[in-house]
């Protein structure tokens, strides 16, 4: 139980062993730090990071890290009246096709149909007649169907030089345009701005079209071999780049006849797959980077002086290394965005269990819930996440069905979003709490298998301090929670969440007449008091679970603490 500092001490809290009574005060510096830690938050969701399609390893060249670093690929907050976000139910987006002097677009992958008709099918199909499902099929899943992604190839354009001319022997990643992706996207938009009415790709109507997709010819960077020659698919703003501005188009903001539109946040997509060699890109790519558009970060790690091995939620996971599919190789069914992503764009909510609690949970794609689990279901940075997976829908080949655990720390995410590090330092931002213990991903031997939900493979059905895994903080203190029983009952499973230590009861009041009086001097680390009854109270300041509180303790006359 949490009281504001300074409230009369008159309500007694959970109890261990029987005859005991505990309280828990939340200092003062704990509410300022919730606050500072809200107004972080909503900055942080303010300047979201955009960023680059992994390999399939999860993993990104040094130079690609560093262009993250010298941030080409985040997307500063623009101006209160442009204000485009996760809310936005309905997207519309323009697709240019781009061909090199030296690379056009294949012309015998499309069934007789020309690159446009068959990407702008594949992309934006709302029919449900698309064999393994369109973008806009994703994210009407992914979401719940609350956000339409439609769209259209508005302009096919010709670029006079060949394409190295813009990877320019680094991915198009370099500083100097027009050799860089910058320098191809504003050719691009030159060629194709007289042909483009920019007006129906401004849904919310401030001015500047949502986003563009540059659909080049040929590979994206990430795909093996990851040649130097290729463009790596990434999300952007022309403005982030250095020397780089907003284009400014020949269309007019409508009901401003002085004012033109304007172009800044792009996305550099690829015509073939990076799985599968000259056969049409799928849609993984497509969906990892307009998750960037909604403003999700990377979740693998995007550093290099880490080594870049730890793909964070791997394959069970979008803005990990899910645009490859659940099993790395499906790209055509982009796994789930998952716990965190959901909740972060405000398409679901959690259920946070404030006592011990058997729970029924019914399964993520059936709009199931999101528990959200910690000490005394207390609101905290560090806390887990547990959401109930399936093999349908675009889940369809996930290694194993069952409970997925996270081990999340919103204040590591919040100090890396500007710059896309979110799970790149020694503490994670989030990991999955795999139940084989084994810890896989982070570790680089996978990226996802059979052995990480619950009960899986293994039938691991409890977690807690003492597991492996285990329920304790990322800096190995006992938080006293644990699931047992978990049981799969046909496609939900049920469990019990116990929020508190063993034996600990439910908190009961205790009004004492009269004020305390101290019988020790005070200390910052000692006090104790006395009640009527000659038993003792004594207050000390503890780490429970990872947070600092102040405990308050009483003890019967003559017993032990």
């Amino acid at each position: 139980m949490t009281v504001p500092v300074g409230a009369p001490i008159v309500d007694a809290g959970v109890t261990s062993p029987a005859g005991h009574r505990s309280l828990v005060l939340s200092p003062s510096r704990l509410t300022i730090r919730a606050a500072a830690l809200t107004l972080l938050w909503v900055a942080a969701l303010a300047t979201p990071a955009g960023a680059v399609m992994p390999t399939r390893l999860g993993t990104v060249p040094a130079e690609v890290s560093q262009a993250i670093a010298d941030g080409r690929f985040t997307l500063p907050s623009r101006s209160g009246r442009l204000s485009t976000t996760a809310t936005q139910t309905v997207w519309n987006v323009p697709v240019i096709l781009v061909a090199f002097a030296d690379q056009p677009f294949s012309t015998n992958l499309y069934g007789g149909a020309t690159a446009g008709q068959y990407f702008e099918r594949q992309l934006f199909d709302t029919t449900g007649t698309t064999p393994t499902g369109s973008v806009f099929d994703y994210y009407q899943w992914a979401s719940g169907q609350r956000v339409r992604v439609v769209g259209k190839v508005v302009a096919a354009v010709t670029l006079p030089n060949p394409k190295d001319y813009y990877a320019n022997n680094n991915w198009g990643l370099g500083f100097q345009p027009p050799r860089n992706a910058y320098g191809l996207a504003t050719a691009a938009l030159q060629l194709a701005d007289p042909l483009v009415d920019w007006r129906p790709y401004d849904q919310d109507h401030d001015g500047y079209v949502d986003v563009v997709w540059f659909l080049h010819s040929g590979y994206g960077a990430e795909a093996p071999p990851v040649l130097r020659s290729n463009l790596w698919s990434a999300t952007s703003r022309l403005s982030s780049w250095p020397s780089g501005e907003r284009y400014q188009t020949l269309t007019t903001v409508p009901g401003a006849p002085s004012l033109r539109m304007s172009v800044d946040r792009i996305s550099m997509v690829p015509e073939l797959s990076a799985v599968r060699p000259g056969v049409p890109s799928e849609i993984g790519v497509y969906c990892h980077e307009f998750g960037h558009t909604l403003g999700l970060p990377d979740l693998y790690d995007t550093s290099f002086q880490g080594g870049g091995q730890n793909a964070g939620p791997g394959n069970w996971n979008l803005m990990a290394t899910g645009g490859y599919g659940t099993d790395g190789g499906s790209p055509e069914y982009p796994a789930s965005l998952g716990a965190w992503s959901l909740l972060y764009l405000g398409w679901r909510q959690t259920f946070r269990p404030t006592t011990d609690t058997v729970l029924v949970q019914t399964p993520l794609a059936h709009g199931g819930p999101i528990v959200e689990f910690w000490f005394q279901g207390e609101s905290n940075p560090e806390h887990f996440l547990i959401e109930n997976r399936r093999r349908e829908g675009f889940d369809r080949n996930i290694p194993a069905e069952g409970l997925l655990v996270y081990h999340v720390n919103e204040d590591v995410i919040a100090s890396g979003m500007a710059a896309n590090r979110v799970n790149a330092g020694v503490v994670p931002g989030l990991q999955i709490v795999e139940a084989d213990g084994q810890y896989d991903i982070p570790a680089g031997r996978n990226r996802g298998d059979d052995r990480d939900p619950f009960p899986g493979l293994l039938e691991r059905t409890q977690i807690d301090d003492g597991t492996s895994p285990n329920t304790r903080t990322f800096s190995g203190g006992l938080t006293g929670i644990a699931m047992r029983e978990i049981t799969p009952i046909g496609d939900d499973v049920r469990y019990r969440l116990r929020v508190r230590p063993a034996g600990w009861q439910p908190a009961v009041r205790a009004a004492t007449p009269g004020p305390y009086k101290g019988i020790l001097p005070a200390s910052l680390a000692n006090r104790l008091v006395r009640f009527p009854d000659r038993s003792l109270a004594m207050i000390s300041d503890e780490l429970v679970a990872g947070r600092p509180q102040v405990m308050l303790r009483t003890r019967a006359p003559q017993a032990a603490w």
